[in-house]
């Protein structure tokens, strides 16, 4: 029996387009596979199905499922899609999680992370940030500042402001910590801080702009310990060791347990060109009397004596200042020269003690405008005096006593050098003298207030 020539050819047709749709199939499966689908068949069911074709299904913002659903605990279920995730929960039902707020949700865990699992849908906040609450916490999302989460004891003061839409503004970072186990965000108007004891609190505005003058919670005030509240004439917050106010739109700090020299009689005692080898004495003698003062350090005693100048920092009461590095007379020097004397010693004295010096004295009291403005920018204010003992040409304790009871007043700034020995010795004696008058012998910081960089000041 013949083959009809049309039946073979038809024979081949078929298979060719048999070859043809199995290598189609197979390109199919292989793109989907390489774009992370499955190259099986995905449902989507119930809760989550439900929630999958509200937002719009394949077509919509969560694209093509990766993987049937997967049961997380008895009452949580989670789908993946190509560009989320819906997680469907009994008690919450069902939400996605898509986006910016999607990729800071993953760098926290996912739901086995501190957050846990959505319990919300995103949705437009304030200020132009965009929200999703979570079991543990909130993912906030702004344009400018990102994806951070919000939660525990700064999430409820957050919340107790306002939210994103308070005075605060959207987060700017996450919750962080420093040290003394303060805990601390940052958001476009201001920060919280927490810590267990003190609670959380937020600061803000022009106190937070004078706290950062003190360096924050690691700094002199330590952590804030009430919010803002209002006084006569403006504002006030409490910290663990003192208080900033605004009065009339002035600024002012206070320290708990330290004298007030707005209303008490304060002195300073100052001391120039040191340390040297009289300095350890003499911070025996003034801590063993209960009186402060400020040493203006220069180059050499830095690097001959780094353990003395740390046992300054370190000790109650006493403060370090800055004398440049050589001791040169800076108005005869070049802007570049001032720089180096007055930046130079401010970046060693850091160095050597991991203090900052806000205050500098010009050696000689020589300074001019350039002399003040570098000063300023090194965050220093210009200190000179309004005693002078003369302790460096008569080398006399009793003369060096003598001095400083009759030209001493109320608001005096006290000049002298710790590196004369005839210094160091008149010290008791001046001491004695002072408080048998009421005097509190103070720091010049704690004489002037806050004094500002790059201004000039001889006493309070």
């Amino acid at each position: 029996m013949s083959t009809s020539p049309n039946s073979e050819v038809g024979s081949v047709q078929r298979g060719t387009r048999s070859r043809v749709r199995a290598l189609c199939i197979l390109l199919v499966t292989l793109t989907l596979v390489l774009a992370g689908a499955p190259a099986y068949a995905v449902t989507v069911t119930g809760g989550i199905g439900d929630k999958y074709r509200s937002v719009g299904g394949e077509s919509g913002r969560l694209g093509l499922p990766l993987a049937d659903e997967v049961q997380l605990n008895a009452d949580t279920w989670l789908q993946r899609f190509e560009h989320g995730e819906i997680y469907y929960n009994r008690s919450v039902g069902a939400h996605q999680v898509w986006g910016g707020i999607r990729d800071k949700f993953g760098a926290t865990g996912w739901e086995n992370g501190r957050l846990g699992i959505p319990v919300t849908d995103e949705f437009e906040g304030g200020n132009s940030a965009w929200v999703q609450d979570f079991a543990g916490g909130n993912i906030f999302w702004h344009p400018w500042y990102g994806g951070h989460t919000v939660w525990g004891a700064i999430r409820t003061k957050y919340g107790q402001l306002g939210w994103e839409r308070g005075r605060l503004g959207a987060p700017v970072t996450d919750e962080f910590q420093t040290q003394w186990n303060h805990y601390v965000q940052n958001f476009a108007g201001g920060s919280i801080y927490y810590r267990g004891d003190l609670g959380a609190h937020m600061v803000w505005g022009g106190i937070m702009m004078e706290y950062a003058r003190h360096n924050w919670e690691l700094g002199d005030l330590g952590g804030p310990t009430s919010d803002e509240y209002t006084i006569s004439g403006g504002w006030a917050q409490d910290f663990e060791h003192g208080q900033i106010r605004i009065e009339n739109g002035s600024y002012r700090v206070r320290y708990w347990n330290r004298v007030d020299c707005s209303v008490d009689k304060c002195v300073a005692l100052t001391f120039d060109d040191g340390p040297g080898p009289y300095t350890q004495r003499l911070l025996n003698t003034l801590t063993s009397k209960g009186a402060r003062a400020t040493f203006f350090t220069q180059g050499a005693g830095l690097r001959n004596y780094p353990g003395v100048a740390r046992q300054i920092v370190n000790t109650p009461g006493m403060e370090i200042a800055n004398h440049t590095l050589t001791h040169p007379s800076l108005p005869g020097l070049s802007e570049s020269q001032i720089r180096q004397e007055i930046a130079g010693n401010h970046d060693l004295i850091q160095s050597t003690t991991g203090a900052r010096s806000t205050l500098f004295r010009p050696p000689y009291g020589a300074r001019n405008s350039t002399v003040d403005r570098i000063a300023g920018e090194s965050g220093e204010a210009v200190i000179l005096w309004s005693v002078d003992t003369l302790d460096w040409q008569s080398r006399n304790a009793a003369a060096v006593r003598a001095v400083v009871n009759r030209d001493t007043r109320n608001g005096s700034i006290v000049l002298m050098h710790d590196i004369h020995s005839t210094t160091v010795d008149a010290v008791p004696g001046i001491v004695d003298d002072l408080q048998g008058q009421g005097y509190t012998l103070v720091t010049v910081s704690e004489l002037l207030g806050s004094p500002v960089p790059g201004r000039v000041y001889t006493q309070r």
